[in-house]
């Protein structure tokens, strides 16, 4: 109301969310970008660059903005000139303030508790906002309380879980349980345990119903009662399962209204864990190896709280392990043994309810048979056992369907892998993949008969950004991966036969074809002595250059003596947590493999045709600068913008535009050589989405030199 500036509240898809100051004329890249994520890589984009968002927040901390206004009023004078907005899914609000243009805080000022669905001013300039659920109008209050501690366990011993949380056995009125399909965490192992109140149980409805902390599986429902807990402890798949050692314990929570999320972190001593923040963390472990006298370091991440909830989501049932398919465990029914449905059905954690809430007996195996199920994926078909199809389908629906569903997270795929859906109706059968194919000729998602051109199999396989599942392992499943293969061949009956090779002479003729070298990684992650010549692939994979194909075997190489390289996934936190030298940072900067200084000046060295840095340090923080590294793309100034042009004799060339007119086009590479084109064969000028400073610069380089490289950027004043 003071500037007139127009700030709006952008939804984003899978990653972000986005908030623009809006400009006239300005393009904000709807859709083919997603802040800093390009997700129509090949849409047609508009004639003037795409201007980065003013504020970007990551789905760790909100999952559908919604904006807000410009403080103005008199009540709270510490927020006069703040943006107040907040997080529909996430219930929180911030108070941005800016330094021109660039974000300088953003600080969280309230759990308001609600889903925001609008924000409103009054006269004098006080903001109101509404709950999407009631209906209601709330204000802002302060809130004397702020700061002071609360009770909560901050501690894994403190929940009254177990009875002795150093072996886990569990308090009384808790019990464990096994779900039939497990998620795929990197071959780490867990241990699940179902806790409720008093003597209340889970109610299963048999009629669709609509109520709080409800699991819903078509026409089965089930409600879990206020404060019950589901709980995950896990053991990482780097040390020992003898030596009892675990690292993360996770805990759903349902308080009578919505379910929460929390972590504790395992000490190194195994005494007890530890409450981990809200936005997550990582932290390093040295633990006994499988191996005597050997110790192994592992970095672990653990996800923020509102990273769990884009998997325990109200799409994909909250409590993914404890639903009924999870239970019935379809190898006892019938049998001597009891299924985990009858178990818990029999002894009273669950009881049935009928029309008009009638009681209804227990389930028994008869009516158990009856039900959905998932199985176990990787142990094998047998006579009587499931089938090669329900195995695949059991092992997507539970690492990829709680985001790949209608709502669940996987907006801009436009396919649906919940067992439930018929295979013709998932939209991945024969379907041409929107997210890039990898350079695999003629790719589907899903190629009937061809596993090594279907998109699915390629993201399972590779390493990297834009794996699949991209949350909880960041390492192909071996076994899966063969499993999945198997399943796509027989979607065509007549497919030529395939096997995975066991001798791999020959590979370093599929360098440039991903779909040629797909096999030939699976079998590399399958390796158990039988494949030859593994040795001789590894130095050859060793010296791929980035890229799809690379992608396929990076994860399998040797680890570099210096320590674990960035790669084209990095973790910014991992990074800003060390403390950089900012001498060898400069060693990094002018080194000529790097080729910083072929286009940024820094004093009297370097090129002007990036960004001056010389006092960059007086401009940027850290953070800032990490990000500008990892993310050239990002947030491009529009004189840096680049444009993509194509001619009509079919080449294209990529640079600034330096000049253009009735006689010539001229661009400036990113070698800083200048490109002089005849205008009456260009074909075409388009802005481009990318900066001239490639991604994937610095992932040669490990955490502590890309510390060190920002070290010294941040000191030049």
């Amino acid at each position: 109301r003071k500037t007139g500036d127009l700030w709006v509240g952008d939804v984003g898809w899978e990653l972000w969310e986005m908030v623009h100051k809006i400009e006239k004329g300005g393009n904000y890249g709807w859709s083919a970008v997603e802040g800093r994520q390009p997700v129509k890589p090949n849409q047609k984009l508009g004639p003037t660059p795409i201007r980065p968002p003013t504020i970007e927040l990551p789905h760790t901390i909100a999952m559908s903005v919604t904006g807000g206004y410009v403080y103005r009023g008199k009540k709270f004078p510490e927020l006069l000139g703040a943006y107040v907005f907040g997080d529909w899914e996430t219930k929180r609000f911030w108070a941005a303030r800016f330094e021109g243009d660039r974000l300088k805080e953003m600080p969280e000022i309230v759990k308001a508790g609600i889903r925001v669905s609008c924000f409103g001013e009054d006269n004098s300039g006080e903001i109101f906002y509404f709950d999407y659920d009631s209906g209601l109008m709330y204000t802002l209050e302060k809130n004397d309380a702020v700061g002071k501690n609360s009770d909560f366990p901050t501690k894994l011993s403190e929940t009254g879980l177990f009875k002795d949380v150093k072996t886990q056995e569990p308090a009384e009125g808790v019990v464990a349980f096994s779900p039939n399909s497990e998620q795929w965490m990197d071959g780490a192992t867990a241990d699940w345990f179902l806790a409720l109140p008093g003597t209340s149980s889970v109610t299963a409805f048999d009629k669709p119903r609509k109520l709080p902390g409800q699991v819903n599986w078509h026409d089965f429902n089930m409600q879990f009662p206020k404060d019950a807990v589901l709980v995950k402890t896990i053991s990482p798949a780097f040390a020992a399962r003898s030596h009892a050692v675990r690292v993360e314990t996770q805990i759903l929570h349902f308080d009578g209204e919505d379910w929460r999320a929390y972590t504790y972190a395992w000490r190194e001593d195994q005494s007890d864990a530890d409450l981990v923040p809200a936005d997550g963390v990582e932290k390093e472990y040295t633990f006994p190896g499988r191996f005597r006298d050997e110790m192994h370091k592992e970095t672990w991440n653990f996800a923020s709280r509102t990273q769990c909830l884009t998997c325990h989501s109200a799409w994909s049932e909250y409590a993914m392990a404890f639903t009924v398919p999870q239970l019935n465990d379809s190898y006892t029914v019938g049998g001597d043994a009891e299924s985990g449905l009858e178990w818990f059905t029999k002894r009273g954690y669950i009881h049935r309810v009928g029309e008009k809430d009638q009681p209804l007996p227990p389930y028994d195996r008869a009516s158990a048979k009856k039900e959905r199920r998932l199985v176990r994926p990787l142990e094998g078909s047998f006579p009587g056992g499931p089938t090669l199809e329900e195995r695949a389908r059991s092992y997507l629906h539970v690492n990829c369907a709680h985001c790949h569903r209608f709502g669940g997270g996987g907006g801009q795929v436009v396919f649906e892998m919940d067992v439930s859906k018929p295979l013709k109706d998932t939209g991945l059968l024969d379907a041409k993949p929107k997210q890039g194919d990898f350079g695999i000729a003629d790719a589907r998602l899903i190629a009937p008969g061809d596993p090594f051109k279907s998109v699915l199999l390629y993201r399972m396989a590779k390493f990297n950004h834009g794996r699949m599942p991209h949350l909880g392992s960041e390492r192909p499943h071996p076994a899966a991966l063969g499993l999945i293969a198997n399943w796509i061949h027989t979607q065509k009956p007549d497919a030529p036969e395939f096997k995975l090779p066991k001798d791999l002479f020959g590979f370093e003729n599929t360098l440039e074809r991903a779909e040629a070298a797909l096999p030939f990684a699976i079998a590399f992650g399958n390796r158990n002595g039988n494949v030859n010549n593994y040795d001789t692939m590894v130095a050859v994979a060793a010296k791929l250059k980035p890229g799809p194909v690379r992608d396929l075997f990076d994860g399998y190489l040797p680890t570099d003596p210096k320590g674990r390289k960035l790669g084209s996934n990095p973790r910014p936190s991992s990074i800003l947590a060390k403390t950089g030298d900012a001498k060898n940072g400069e060693a990094i900067f002018f080194n000529k493999e790097l080729k910083c200084i072929n286009c940024h000046k820094l004093g009297d060295k370097g090129v002007s045709l990036g960004a001056d840095l010389s006092a960059i340090g007086k401009t940027r923080t850290k953070a800032e600068l990490l990000d500008s590294i990892l993310f050239p793309s990002a947030k491009v100034e529009p004189q840096f913008a680049s444009y993509l042009v194509k001619t009509h004799d079919g080449r294209s060339f990529t640079g600034l535009l330096v000049k253009r007119d009735e006689k010539h086009v001229v661009l400036r590479d990113a070698e800083n050589k200048e490109i002089v084109l005849a205008a009456d064969n260009v074909e075409s000028v388009q802005p481009s989405r990318l900066s001239l400073m490639p991604d994937g610069a610095v992932s040669g380089l490990t955490l502590q030199e890309a510390a060190d490289l920002v070290e010294y950027l941040a000191t030049r004043k």
